[in-house]
Formats: C-alpha cells, sequence, structure tokens
C-alpha cells in the first residue's frame, strides 16, 4: 500500500484481517487499527493506537499514526503534542515533521509551521514533499500569488510522473477556484480526474469528483449537472 499499489495491498490485507487471531500482538494492533482508519471508524482507530501505545510508549509507528487520527478529527494540539513525542524519539524520519507541521497549522500557527518548514529544508534537503507543502503554506497564509506560481512550477517539474501530477493539478485547481477562476477550475479538475484514473489512484479520483460537483453545486448553482 505505501508503495501505490492498492490493488495487490487489499486482498494481502483482507486475509491477514481473516487471521488476525494468529498475528501478534503488535502486528494485530496495527492491522486493525488501519483498517478501522481506512473506513473512517476514527473512535476504533484511536482505542487500537492508545493500546498499542500503553505496551510501545516508544513506537514511532504507533506515534506516527495515532497523531493522524486526531488531526483527521481536528484535535491537533494532541496530534502535535504525539509528533514532538515521536520527533524526540527519532529526529531522523522526515515524514514527522511532515505531520507536525500539518498540525500547526490547523492550530492556525503558521509562524510555528515555516519555524519546522525550514528545520525540514535544512535537514533534508533532497525531501519530495517540500514542494507541495511550500504550496500548502502559502495557501495557508492566503499568499495567493505566491501559492499559485509554487503550483504551476510543480505541474511543470513533474512532468512525465502520472501520480505525482495528481498532487499538482490537485493543488492548481484548489487555488485557481479559490480565486473564483471556474471555467479554468472545472478544466484543471478534469485534468486531475484524468491522471488519477490513469494511475489508478481511485480516492484521489473520488475527491477529484467531489470538488468538480461542489463547484457546479456551490458556483455555478447547477445542483442536477
Amino acid at each position: 500500500g505505501a508503495i501505490a499499489e492498492p490493488g495487490r495491498a487489499l486482498p494481502a490485507q483482507m486475509r491477514a484481517l481473516a487471521h488476525s487471531d494468529r498475528l501478534p500482538f503488535r502486528d494485530r494492533g496495527l492491522l486493525i487499527a488501519r483498517a478501522a482508519y481506512a473506513r473512517n471508524d476514527n473512535e476504533r482507530a484511536m482505542t487500537e493506537y492508545r493500546s498499542l501505545l500503553e505496551r510501545y510508549p516508544t513506537d514511532i509507528a504507533v506515534l506516527n499514526n495515532l497523531a493522524l487520527v486526531y488531526r483527521d478529527v481536528r484535535r491537533f494540539a494532541e496530534a502535535a503534542a504525539l509528533w514532538n513525542r515521536a520527533i524526540a524519539i527519532d529526529s531522523s524520519v522526515n515524514p514527522l515533521y511532515h505531520g507536525l507541521l500539518n498540525a500547526l497549522v490547523g492550530e492556525d500557527k503558521l509562524d510555528s509551521a515555516r519555524a519546522i518548514f525550514d528545520i525540514v529544508r535544512r535537514r533534508f534537503p533532497n525531501d519530495g514533499l517540500s514542494p507541495t507543502v511550500a504550496v500548502q503554506l502559502a495557501a495557508a497564509g492566503q499568499e495567493w500569488e505566491e501559492a499559485e506560481r509554487l503550483a504551476r512550477a510543480n505541474r511543470e517539474r513533474l512532468q512525465g510522473d502520472t501520480l505525482g501530477l495528481v498532487d499538482a493539478y490537485e493543488q492548481l485547481a484548489s487555488i485557481v477556484m479559490t480565486r473564483g477562476r471556474l471555467l479554468e477550475a472545472e478544466q484543471l479538475w478534469r485534468t486531475q480526474i484524468m491522471l488519477s484514473t490513469k494511475s489508478e489512484s481511485y480516492g484521489r479520483r473520488l475527491f477529484g469528483a467531489t470538488q468538480l460537483g461542489l463547484l457546479e453545486l456551490r458556483f455555478n448553482r447547477k445542483p442536477v449537472r
């Protein structure tokens, strides 16, 4: 699943769940929690991760995954505390910094988020997420000209990378729609849907279709379409 092969990941996950009683405690807990998270059962996911954390208080994966659930239910301060705790255990894992940055943006602590981003760029100069995060930070600060400039630069940089372009078009479409250029936004969302279909990233395809529907409903006032 982590290497973008959901077609292979899902049957493996289902088989593992069917035999979860034969797994070690940690593996079983992670499997059940991840499955709950995937179906948006956040309460079950939190229960499983907390149980794991009691037994494995320094487990980076558990800390990170529980923080993700807290973030998704908008408990940003608790998410940030968990990511800080994980970074204190192992400061070499760059996704932890991205999680912390995301939680700080959720708390509207943009200066703190930018400080973390500076750490990421200094410590992990080849970090692949940084160009995307730069767009997110500019948008979070409503610096729309800069956000759009960075998003267009990402689109050019990722030419030939079908999966990577899903992100680039998604960001650019969101920015253009926010700025009120609806015809351009529609074209960009349709490209995002085409690219996510081609890369078999069906969750992203669904997100693109949802955003296109939102555009029709909220801005064009065409509920039937």
